[in-house]
């Protein structure tokens, strides 16, 4: 996806309106602190992609899983890989928020690029008519 140096682009999943609009509220607030700057959008295809909860094998809806980050609940004191930090209202943490993407856009050179809007079409339609979605493999460097 042809992306802004400066701009990086998350989506929402699974969420209803009044927890998108939390969270647009709170990635207000975060854009002094983020870097680069993160921005919402309804297409079917972005760098992110935020769920309501941690994704598994059956409910990623066919999305990369290395580009997925989730909300963690119920946690305040534990910060996970590709978590989110919300209260029981589902009010993201700002502090959380701004940690979590912050670290995530200082990795993303070292992820394969985002789905061009046609793969992610592409798997969308195949999970709708029940074949199987097809993921990239992707390959993790070794140490040794």
């Amino acid at each position: 996806m042809a992306q802004e140096a400066a701009s990086l682009t998350i989506k929402l999943i699974g969420f209803e309106k009044h927890e998108a609009d939390k969270f647009s509220a709170i990635l207000d607030l975060a854009e002094f602190a983020l870097q680069p700057a993160w921005t919402m959008v309804d297409a079917d295809a972005a760098d992110f992609y935020l769920l309501t909860e941690k994704p598994t094998s059956n409910n990623h809806q066919g999305l990369p899983l290395e580009r997925c980050l989730f909300y963690t609940r119920g946690m305040p004191n534990i910060h996970t890989e590709n978590g989110v930090q919300v209260d029981s209202d589902g009010t993201p943490s700002l502090q959380s928020l701004v940690k979590s993407l912050n670290r995530i856009a200082a990795q993303t050179s070292r992820l394969p690029p985002a789905f061009p809007a046609s793969s992610l079409d592409e798997m969308v339609m195949s999970e709708k008519l029940g074949k199987p979605s097809e993921l990239p493999i992707v390959a993790k460097a070794s140490s040794e």
